[in-house]
Protein backbone atom coordinates (compact mmCIF):
# COMPACT_ATOMS: atom_id res chain seq x y z
CA UNK A 1 0.00 0.00 0.00
CA UNK A 2 1.37 3.41 -0.99
CA UNK A 3 1.75 6.00 1.80
CA UNK A 4 -0.31 9.16 1.40
CA UNK A 5 2.07 11.42 3.34
CA UNK A 6 5.83 11.61 3.62
CA UNK A 7 7.55 9.98 6.56
CA UNK A 8 7.78 12.40 9.51
CA UNK A 9 11.08 13.85 10.67
CA UNK A 10 12.22 14.85 14.15
CA UNK A 11 14.76 17.49 15.15
CA UNK A 12 17.13 17.15 18.06
CA UNK A 13 16.82 19.89 20.64
CA UNK A 14 19.37 22.65 20.78
CA UNK A 15 22.08 22.02 23.37
CA UNK A 16 21.28 24.13 26.40
CA UNK A 17 24.97 24.52 27.38
CA UNK A 18 23.86 24.81 30.99
CA UNK A 19 26.59 25.01 33.60
CA UNK A 20 24.57 23.89 36.62
CA UNK A 21 20.95 22.80 37.12
CA UNK A 22 19.83 24.36 33.85
CA UNK A 23 21.54 27.68 34.54
CA UNK A 24 23.86 29.18 31.96
CA UNK A 25 27.38 30.16 32.98
CA UNK A 26 26.41 33.85 33.21
CA UNK A 27 23.40 33.18 35.45
CA UNK A 28 25.21 30.65 37.64
CA UNK A 29 28.20 32.95 38.19
CA UNK A 30 25.96 35.93 39.01
CA UNK A 31 23.92 33.96 41.55
CA UNK A 32 27.03 32.39 43.08
CA UNK A 33 28.66 35.81 43.43
CA UNK A 34 25.58 37.15 45.23
CA UNK A 35 25.44 34.20 47.62
CA UNK A 36 29.18 34.36 48.38
CA UNK A 37 29.05 38.12 48.96
CA UNK A 38 26.17 37.79 51.41
CA UNK A 39 27.84 34.86 53.22
CA UNK A 40 31.22 36.59 53.55
CA UNK A 41 29.75 39.87 54.81
CA UNK A 42 27.50 38.03 57.28
CA UNK A 43 30.43 36.08 58.74
CA UNK A 44 32.75 39.07 58.93
CA UNK A 45 30.35 41.87 59.89
CA UNK A 46 27.22 40.30 61.30
CA UNK A 47 23.65 39.62 60.31
CA UNK A 48 22.68 43.25 59.87
CA UNK A 49 25.45 43.89 57.36
CA UNK A 50 24.55 40.62 55.64
CA UNK A 51 20.93 41.75 55.22
CA UNK A 52 22.07 45.07 53.79
CA UNK A 53 24.36 43.21 51.36
CA UNK A 54 21.52 40.89 50.39
CA UNK A 55 19.35 43.90 49.63
CA UNK A 56 22.09 45.46 47.52
CA UNK A 57 22.76 42.30 45.53
CA UNK A 58 19.09 41.46 44.99
CA UNK A 59 18.88 43.35 41.66
CA UNK A 60 21.76 41.26 40.31
CA UNK A 61 20.17 38.04 41.54
CA UNK A 62 16.81 39.12 40.14
CA UNK A 63 18.33 39.85 36.72
CA UNK A 64 19.76 36.33 36.69
CA UNK A 65 16.35 34.80 37.46
CA UNK A 66 13.99 37.05 35.47
CA UNK A 67 13.40 35.70 31.93
CA UNK A 68 12.63 38.18 29.14
CA UNK A 69 12.08 36.95 25.56
CA UNK A 70 13.56 33.57 26.40
CA UNK A 71 16.73 34.94 28.02
CA UNK A 72 17.64 36.00 31.52
CA UNK A 73 17.74 39.75 31.97
CA UNK A 74 21.45 39.67 32.82
CA UNK A 75 22.17 37.92 29.51
CA UNK A 76 20.75 40.91 27.66
CA UNK A 77 23.41 43.18 29.19
CA UNK A 78 26.16 42.57 26.56
CA UNK A 79 23.80 43.22 23.63
CA UNK A 80 22.37 46.31 25.29
CA UNK A 81 25.85 47.63 26.09
CA UNK A 82 27.05 47.13 22.51
CA UNK A 83 23.92 48.79 21.14
CA UNK A 84 24.33 51.75 23.49
CA UNK A 85 28.01 52.05 22.57
CA UNK A 86 27.26 52.08 18.86
CA UNK A 87 24.54 54.67 19.44
CA UNK A 88 26.90 56.88 21.42
CA UNK A 89 29.43 56.69 18.59
CA UNK A 90 26.88 57.48 15.88
CA UNK A 91 27.06 54.03 14.28
CA UNK A 92 23.32 53.34 14.28
CA UNK A 93 22.88 55.66 11.31
CA UNK A 94 25.14 55.21 8.32
CA UNK A 95 25.25 57.17 5.07
CA UNK A 96 27.16 56.03 2.01
CA UNK A 97 30.02 58.26 0.91
CA UNK A 98 30.13 58.33 -2.91
CA UNK A 99 33.09 60.69 -2.71
CA UNK A 100 35.05 57.98 -0.89
CA UNK A 101 34.74 54.87 -3.07
CA UNK A 102 35.64 51.46 -1.73
CA UNK A 103 38.62 49.55 -3.13
CA UNK A 104 37.76 47.50 -6.22
CA UNK A 105 35.84 44.34 -5.35
CA UNK A 106 35.04 45.25 -1.73
CA UNK A 107 31.39 44.92 -0.74
CA UNK A 108 30.27 48.30 0.67
CA UNK A 109 28.07 46.81 3.38
CA UNK A 110 27.87 48.65 6.72
CA UNK A 111 28.96 46.60 9.69
CA UNK A 112 31.38 44.31 7.86
CA UNK A 113 34.52 46.45 8.22
CA UNK A 114 35.32 46.00 4.51
CA UNK A 115 36.20 42.35 5.14
CA UNK A 116 34.32 40.94 2.13
CA UNK A 117 35.74 41.08 -1.38
CA UNK A 118 34.39 39.61 -4.61
CA UNK A 119 36.41 38.50 -7.61
CA UNK A 120 35.64 36.49 -10.71
CA UNK A 121 36.94 32.97 -11.27
CA UNK A 122 38.26 31.87 -14.66
CA UNK A 123 34.76 30.88 -15.78
CA UNK A 124 33.28 34.24 -14.72
CA UNK A 125 31.53 33.00 -11.58
CA UNK A 126 31.81 35.01 -8.37
CA UNK A 127 33.96 34.00 -5.43
CA UNK A 128 33.33 35.81 -2.15
CA UNK A 129 36.44 36.10 0.00
CA UNK A 130 36.16 36.85 3.70
CA UNK A 131 39.56 38.11 4.74
CA UNK A 132 38.75 38.12 8.44
CA UNK A 133 37.52 34.51 8.54
CA UNK A 134 39.87 33.33 5.76
CA UNK A 135 37.06 31.71 3.75
CA UNK A 136 36.15 31.44 0.08
CA UNK A 137 32.53 31.10 -1.02
CA UNK A 138 30.85 30.16 -4.30
CA UNK A 139 27.13 30.76 -4.78
CA UNK A 140 24.76 28.81 -7.02
CA UNK A 141 21.19 29.51 -8.05
CA UNK A 142 19.17 26.31 -7.71
CA UNK A 143 15.65 25.08 -8.38
CA UNK A 144 13.64 22.22 -6.95
CA UNK A 145 11.37 19.71 -8.60
CA UNK A 146 8.12 20.72 -6.89
CA UNK A 147 8.52 19.02 -3.53
CA UNK A 148 5.22 20.31 -2.14
CA UNK A 149 3.21 18.79 -4.99
CA UNK A 150 5.05 15.48 -5.23
CA UNK A 151 3.71 12.18 -3.95
CA UNK A 152 4.81 10.79 -0.59
CA UNK A 153 7.35 8.38 -2.06
CA UNK A 154 9.05 11.14 -4.03
CA UNK A 155 9.08 13.41 -0.97
CA UNK A 156 10.67 10.68 1.15
CA UNK A 157 13.35 10.12 -1.47
CA UNK A 158 14.05 13.85 -1.79
CA UNK A 159 14.24 14.36 1.99
CA UNK A 160 16.64 11.45 2.39
CA UNK A 161 18.64 12.64 -0.60
CA UNK A 162 18.94 16.13 0.89
CA UNK A 163 20.43 14.69 4.07
CA UNK A 164 22.91 12.63 2.05
CA UNK A 165 23.80 15.69 -0.04
CA UNK A 166 24.61 17.77 3.05
CA UNK A 167 26.72 14.92 4.43
CA UNK A 168 28.56 14.51 1.13
CA UNK A 169 29.33 18.23 0.83
CA UNK A 170 30.81 18.43 4.33
CA UNK A 171 32.37 14.97 4.52
CA UNK A 172 35.98 15.82 3.63
CA UNK A 173 36.29 18.69 6.11
CA UNK A 174 37.25 21.33 3.54
CA UNK A 175 33.77 22.85 3.21
CA UNK A 176 33.13 24.41 6.59
CA UNK A 177 29.78 26.05 5.86
CA UNK A 178 26.70 25.45 3.70
CA UNK A 179 24.31 28.39 3.36
CA UNK A 180 20.87 27.88 1.80
CA UNK A 181 18.86 31.05 1.21
CA UNK A 182 15.29 31.23 -0.08
CA UNK A 183 13.67 34.57 -0.86
CA UNK A 184 10.00 35.14 -1.58
CA UNK A 185 9.20 38.58 -2.93
CA UNK A 186 6.51 40.33 -4.98
CA UNK A 187 7.49 40.54 -8.62
CA UNK A 188 5.62 42.50 -11.25
CA UNK A 189 8.14 41.34 -13.84
CA UNK A 190 9.96 43.37 -16.43
CA UNK A 191 7.11 43.34 -18.94
CA UNK A 192 4.35 44.84 -16.75
CA UNK A 193 6.83 47.39 -15.43
CA UNK A 194 7.77 48.37 -18.98
CA UNK A 195 4.08 48.78 -19.84
CA UNK A 196 3.59 51.00 -16.79
CA UNK A 197 6.54 53.20 -17.72
CA UNK A 198 5.43 53.39 -21.34
CA UNK A 199 1.92 54.35 -20.31
CA UNK A 200 3.28 57.13 -18.13
CA UNK A 201 5.56 58.42 -20.90
CA UNK A 202 2.99 58.48 -23.70
CA UNK A 203 0.50 61.31 -24.21
CA UNK A 204 -2.53 59.35 -23.05
CA UNK A 205 -5.66 60.69 -21.49
CA UNK A 206 -5.90 60.59 -17.70
CA UNK A 207 -8.64 57.94 -18.02
CA UNK A 208 -6.47 55.64 -20.16
CA UNK A 209 -3.46 56.08 -17.90
CA UNK A 210 -5.55 55.29 -14.82
CA UNK A 211 -6.93 52.18 -16.55
CA UNK A 212 -3.38 51.01 -17.31
CA UNK A 213 -2.28 51.44 -13.72
CA UNK A 214 -5.43 49.85 -12.27
CA UNK A 215 -5.03 46.77 -14.46
CA UNK A 216 -1.39 46.34 -13.53
CA UNK A 217 -2.13 46.82 -9.83
CA UNK A 218 -4.78 44.11 -9.93
CA UNK A 219 -3.12 41.55 -12.17
CA UNK A 220 0.53 42.46 -12.62
CA UNK A 221 1.92 41.27 -9.30
CA UNK A 222 3.08 37.71 -8.74
CA UNK A 223 5.34 36.12 -6.16
CA UNK A 224 8.87 35.19 -7.14
CA UNK A 225 10.88 32.49 -5.39
CA UNK A 226 14.68 32.47 -5.59
CA UNK A 227 16.93 29.93 -3.91
CA UNK A 228 20.70 30.06 -3.50
CA UNK A 229 23.14 27.51 -2.14
CA UNK A 230 26.54 28.78 -1.05
CA UNK A 231 29.46 26.51 -0.17
CA UNK A 232 32.30 27.98 1.85
CA UNK A 233 35.84 26.68 1.67
CA UNK A 234 37.76 27.19 4.90
CA UNK A 235 41.23 28.61 4.48
CA UNK A 236 42.38 26.69 7.57
CA UNK A 237 40.54 23.43 6.93
CA UNK A 238 41.64 23.32 3.27
CA UNK A 239 45.12 24.78 3.74
CA UNK A 240 46.89 21.57 2.74
CA UNK A 241 44.90 21.26 -0.49
CA UNK A 242 45.46 24.93 -1.33
CA UNK A 243 49.21 24.62 -0.81
CA UNK A 244 49.38 21.49 -2.96
CA UNK A 245 47.67 23.36 -5.76
CA UNK A 246 49.58 26.62 -5.99
CA UNK A 247 50.74 27.58 -2.55
CA UNK A 248 48.37 30.42 -1.62
CA UNK A 249 46.25 33.25 -2.95
CA UNK A 250 43.05 33.67 -4.93
CA UNK A 251 44.03 31.36 -7.77
CA UNK A 252 44.87 28.38 -5.57
CA UNK A 253 41.75 28.74 -3.43
CA UNK A 254 39.55 29.17 -6.51
CA UNK A 255 41.00 26.00 -8.02
CA UNK A 256 40.27 23.94 -4.90
CA UNK A 257 36.79 25.43 -4.61
CA UNK A 258 36.12 24.63 -8.28
CA UNK A 259 36.45 20.91 -7.54
CA UNK A 260 33.65 21.16 -4.97
CA UNK A 261 31.57 23.27 -7.33
CA UNK A 262 31.87 20.74 -10.13
CA UNK A 263 30.61 17.92 -7.90
CA UNK A 264 27.70 19.88 -6.44
CA UNK A 265 25.15 19.35 -9.29
CA UNK A 266 25.49 15.58 -9.10
CA UNK A 267 25.33 15.66 -5.31
CA UNK A 268 22.11 17.67 -5.34
CA UNK A 269 20.46 15.36 -7.89
CA UNK A 270 19.67 12.96 -5.05
CA UNK A 271 17.56 15.70 -3.43
CA UNK A 272 15.72 16.51 -6.69
CA UNK A 273 17.50 19.86 -6.85
CA UNK A 274 19.19 21.22 -9.97
CA UNK A 275 21.87 23.89 -10.26
CA UNK A 276 20.66 26.54 -12.69
CA UNK A 277 23.78 28.71 -12.72
CA UNK A 278 26.67 29.95 -10.66
CA UNK A 279 26.29 33.59 -9.72
CA UNK A 280 28.60 36.07 -11.38
CA UNK A 281 29.83 39.18 -9.54
CA UNK A 282 27.05 41.15 -11.25
CA UNK A 283 24.41 38.59 -10.20
CA UNK A 284 25.65 38.63 -6.61
CA UNK A 285 25.56 42.44 -6.55
CA UNK A 286 21.95 42.44 -7.79
CA UNK A 287 20.94 39.87 -5.14
CA UNK A 288 22.44 41.95 -2.33
CA UNK A 289 21.27 45.31 -3.65
CA UNK A 290 17.67 44.13 -4.11
CA UNK A 291 17.56 43.03 -0.48
CA UNK A 292 18.55 46.46 0.83
CA UNK A 293 16.59 48.45 -1.76
CA UNK A 294 13.63 46.53 -3.24
CA UNK A 295 12.59 49.64 -5.18
CA UNK A 296 15.67 49.16 -7.38
CA UNK A 297 14.46 45.79 -8.71
CA UNK A 298 12.29 47.11 -11.60
CA UNK A 299 15.08 49.42 -12.74
CA UNK A 300 17.61 46.60 -12.63
CA UNK A 301 15.28 44.32 -14.60
CA UNK A 302 14.76 46.92 -17.30
CA UNK A 303 18.36 48.08 -17.48
CA UNK A 304 20.72 45.23 -16.50
CA UNK A 305 24.38 46.05 -16.21
CA UNK A 306 26.44 45.20 -19.28
CA UNK A 307 30.06 45.38 -20.28
CA UNK A 308 33.35 44.07 -18.96
CA UNK A 309 33.22 46.26 -15.86
CA UNK A 310 29.58 45.45 -15.01
CA UNK A 311 30.60 43.16 -12.17
CA UNK A 312 32.94 45.63 -10.51
CA UNK A 313 30.45 48.47 -10.94
CA UNK A 314 27.66 46.34 -9.51
CA UNK A 315 29.72 45.33 -6.47
CA UNK A 316 30.61 48.96 -5.80
CA UNK A 317 26.90 49.89 -5.78
CA UNK A 318 25.56 46.80 -3.99
CA UNK A 319 25.37 48.28 -0.50
CA UNK A 320 22.65 50.54 0.89
CA UNK A 321 22.89 54.29 0.57
CA UNK A 322 21.47 54.91 4.03
CA UNK A 323 20.96 52.77 7.14
CA UNK A 324 19.01 53.59 10.30
CA UNK A 325 19.00 50.90 13.00
CA UNK A 326 16.73 50.74 16.00
CA UNK A 327 16.55 48.22 18.86
CA UNK A 328 14.17 45.91 16.96
CA UNK A 329 14.08 47.05 13.32
CA UNK A 330 16.27 48.33 10.52
CA UNK A 331 15.62 50.77 7.70
CA UNK A 332 17.67 50.73 4.50
CA UNK A 333 16.89 52.91 1.51
CA UNK A 334 13.33 51.98 0.42
CA UNK A 335 12.54 49.23 2.95
CA UNK A 336 12.05 48.38 6.61
CA UNK A 337 13.42 45.07 7.94
CA UNK A 338 13.17 42.84 10.96
CA UNK A 339 15.25 39.69 11.37
CA UNK A 340 14.21 36.74 13.50
CA UNK A 341 16.22 33.81 14.80
CA UNK A 342 14.70 30.33 14.93
CA UNK A 343 15.62 29.51 18.51
CA UNK A 344 13.91 26.12 18.62
CA UNK A 345 12.87 23.59 16.00
CA UNK A 346 9.74 21.41 16.29
CA UNK A 347 9.90 19.08 19.28
CA UNK A 348 7.47 16.65 17.67
CA UNK A 349 7.42 14.52 14.54
CA UNK A 350 6.68 16.80 11.62
CA UNK A 351 6.38 16.74 7.85
CA UNK A 352 9.58 17.54 5.87
CA UNK A 353 7.74 20.51 4.33
CA UNK A 354 6.90 22.08 7.68
CA UNK A 355 8.50 25.37 6.58
CA UNK A 356 6.06 25.79 3.69
CA UNK A 357 3.91 28.38 5.57
CA UNK A 358 7.03 30.55 5.89
CA UNK A 359 8.20 30.07 2.31
CA UNK A 360 4.76 30.80 0.83
CA UNK A 361 3.40 33.61 3.02
CA UNK A 362 2.36 36.13 0.35
CA UNK A 363 2.45 38.88 2.99
CA UNK A 364 5.86 40.50 2.48
CA UNK A 365 9.33 39.84 1.18
CA UNK A 366 10.69 37.01 3.32
CA UNK A 367 14.25 35.70 3.23
CA UNK A 368 14.92 32.43 5.03
CA UNK A 369 18.55 31.48 5.59
CA UNK A 370 19.53 27.99 6.72
CA UNK A 371 23.16 27.65 7.70
CA UNK A 372 24.87 24.31 8.28
CA UNK A 373 28.31 23.84 9.83
CA UNK A 374 29.72 20.32 9.35
CA UNK A 375 31.43 19.13 12.53
CA UNK A 376 34.43 16.78 12.15
CA UNK A 377 33.66 13.41 13.69
CA UNK A 378 36.42 13.54 16.37
CA UNK A 379 35.21 16.98 17.47
CA UNK A 380 31.60 15.81 17.52
CA UNK A 381 32.48 12.75 19.61
CA UNK A 382 34.32 14.91 22.14
CA UNK A 383 31.35 17.26 22.36
CA UNK A 384 28.98 14.34 22.87
CA UNK A 385 31.24 13.01 25.61
CA UNK A 386 31.17 16.38 27.40
CA UNK A 387 27.39 16.56 27.05
CA UNK A 388 26.94 13.06 28.49
CA UNK A 389 29.22 13.88 31.43
CA UNK A 390 27.38 17.12 32.14
CA UNK A 391 24.00 15.42 31.93
CA UNK A 392 25.11 12.65 34.29
CA UNK A 393 26.49 15.19 36.78
CA UNK A 394 23.28 17.22 36.70
CA UNK A 395 21.20 14.06 37.20
CA UNK A 396 23.29 13.05 40.22
CA UNK A 397 22.98 16.54 41.69
CA UNK A 398 19.22 16.55 41.18
CA UNK A 399 18.95 13.20 42.97
CA UNK A 400 20.98 14.50 45.92
CA UNK A 401 18.78 17.56 46.36
CA UNK A 402 15.58 15.64 45.70
CA UNK A 403 14.61 17.22 42.36
CA UNK A 404 12.73 15.09 39.85
CA UNK A 405 13.88 14.73 36.26
CA UNK A 406 11.79 16.58 33.69
CA UNK A 407 10.62 15.36 30.30
CA UNK A 408 12.81 17.98 28.60
CA UNK A 409 15.93 16.66 30.33
CA UNK A 410 15.04 13.11 29.33
CA UNK A 411 14.57 14.25 25.72
CA UNK A 412 17.99 15.94 25.70
CA UNK A 413 19.66 12.80 27.00
CA UNK A 414 17.91 10.74 24.32
CA UNK A 415 19.03 13.22 21.64
CA UNK A 416 22.64 12.92 22.80
CA UNK A 417 22.52 9.13 22.58
CA UNK A 418 20.92 9.35 19.12
CA UNK A 419 23.65 11.70 17.88
CA UNK A 420 26.28 9.25 19.12
CA UNK A 421 24.50 6.37 17.36
CA UNK A 422 24.29 8.34 14.12
CA UNK A 423 28.03 9.04 14.22
CA UNK A 424 28.71 5.35 14.83
CA UNK A 425 26.73 4.58 11.66
CA UNK A 426 28.92 6.93 9.62
CA UNK A 427 26.72 10.03 9.47
CA UNK A 428 28.13 13.57 9.65
CA UNK A 429 27.12 15.73 12.60
CA UNK A 430 26.15 19.30 11.78
CA UNK A 431 25.46 22.43 13.72
CA UNK A 432 22.67 24.44 12.12
CA UNK A 433 20.83 27.68 12.58
CA UNK A 434 18.18 29.68 10.74
CA UNK A 435 17.40 33.37 10.25
CA UNK A 436 14.21 34.89 8.87
CA UNK A 437 14.49 38.39 7.41
CA UNK A 438 11.19 40.19 6.81
CA UNK A 439 11.11 43.20 4.48
CA UNK A 440 8.29 45.67 3.89
CA UNK A 441 7.86 49.13 2.44
CA UNK A 442 6.39 50.75 5.57
CA UNK A 443 6.80 50.24 9.29
CA UNK A 444 3.13 49.28 9.71
CA UNK A 445 3.38 46.68 6.97
CA UNK A 446 6.50 45.31 8.62
CA UNK A 447 4.76 44.98 11.98
CA UNK A 448 1.82 43.17 10.38
CA UNK A 449 4.06 40.86 8.33
CA UNK A 450 6.28 40.03 11.31
CA UNK A 451 3.23 39.10 13.39
CA UNK A 452 1.95 36.80 10.65
CA UNK A 453 5.33 35.17 10.09
CA UNK A 454 5.80 34.48 13.79
CA UNK A 455 2.33 32.96 13.91
CA UNK A 456 3.15 30.75 10.91
CA UNK A 457 6.40 29.69 12.59
CA UNK A 458 4.60 28.86 15.83
CA UNK A 459 2.05 26.79 13.92
CA UNK A 460 4.95 24.89 12.34
CA UNK A 461 6.39 24.16 15.79
CA UNK A 462 9.25 26.68 15.62
CA UNK A 463 10.10 29.25 18.26
CA UNK A 464 11.37 32.57 16.94
CA UNK A 465 13.03 35.50 18.66
CA UNK A 466 13.68 39.01 17.46
CA UNK A 467 17.41 39.70 17.41
CA UNK A 468 17.19 42.87 19.46
CA UNK A 469 20.10 45.26 19.33
CA UNK A 470 21.79 43.57 16.35
CA UNK A 471 19.37 44.01 13.46
CA UNK A 472 22.01 45.27 11.00
CA UNK A 473 24.36 42.36 11.66
CA UNK A 474 21.44 39.92 11.53
CA UNK A 475 20.20 41.20 8.15
CA UNK A 476 23.72 41.05 6.74
CA UNK A 477 24.06 37.46 7.94
CA UNK A 478 20.71 36.53 6.39
CA UNK A 479 21.20 37.96 2.91
CA UNK A 480 24.96 37.85 2.33
CA UNK A 481 26.20 34.29 1.71
CA UNK A 482 29.29 34.75 3.87
CA UNK A 483 30.23 33.62 7.36
CA UNK A 484 29.08 36.77 9.15
CA UNK A 485 28.68 35.79 12.79
CA UNK A 486 26.36 37.46 15.29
Amino acid sequence: MTATTAAPVRFTQRPDRALLLGLSATRAIALAACVIAVAVVTVMSGVTAGLITATGTSPVAGSALLIVEGRALIEWAPDAARYAWRGANGRLRVLARPDRPMPVGVLPIPGTAQQLTVFAATDGSAILHDRAADTWTAVASVAGGGFLYADAETQDAAAAGFGRALAAIGSDGQIQRIHITHRTRPDAGAEPTAVRIAASARSLSPTATAAYHQTLDQHGVAWRHDTLIAITLGGKTARAAIRRDAGHGHTAAAHVLAAHRDSLPKTLDNADVSVESWLTPSDLAVWIRSAYDPASIPITNLHPAKGDDAGAAGIAASGPMAVAETWSTLRTDSAFHQTLWVSQWPRFDTHPAFLAPLILPAVATVTISLVYYPIPTPVALRQIGRDKTAQASDAALRRRIGTLDSAEQAAREADTLQREADLAEGHVDMRHTALIAITATTRDQLTDAATRIRQHAAAAGCETRVLYGQQLAALNAAIVPADLRL
